[in-house]
């Protein structure tokens, strides 16, 4: 079985406020078009990161930015092991109850209930 090529190159276009385009490139030029459904997926990005430090980003496999600012990946999973890998870096081995007890708003209260929004969705914040 072949290995799956990679896309190699991305542009975003705006099309309205709320709309934009995303085409990809392989070797061979253009190869896909992706302009309806969520910006996660249209940008390979499940985790919706911003592309703030190019470097650590073209590091992690990002190929550009979109049209607001979010990192584009070559497919999904270059956007879900850059996910994985910076919430090990900044989270290690912590529990999802660990990485949000110490979570504030924008008055730098806690927010206690944030943990109990985990187990509401069925999942085992520790």
């Amino acid at each position: 079985m072949a290995e799956k090529e990679r896309f190699i190159e991305a542009r975003a276009y705006r099309v309205s406020s709320e709309q934009q385009q995303v085409y990809y490139y392989d070797a061979n030029g253009p190869r896909e078009l992706r302009e309806r459904g969520t910006r996660s997926w249209q940008t390979n990005n499940p985790g919706n990161l911003k592309f703030v430090d190019p470097y650590y980003l073209k590091q992690a496999g990002a190929i550009a930015k979109d049209s607001y600012g979010m990192a584009i990946f070559p497919d999904l999973e270059s956007g879900q092991n850059a996910q994985k890998n910076i919430l090990l870096a900044k989270w290690g081995d912590k529990s999802i109850y660990k990485m949000i007890a110490g979570e504030v708003d924008k008055n730098g209260n806690n927010i206690p209930n944030t943990a109990y929004a985990a187990k509401d969705d069925h999942i085992d914040p520790h």
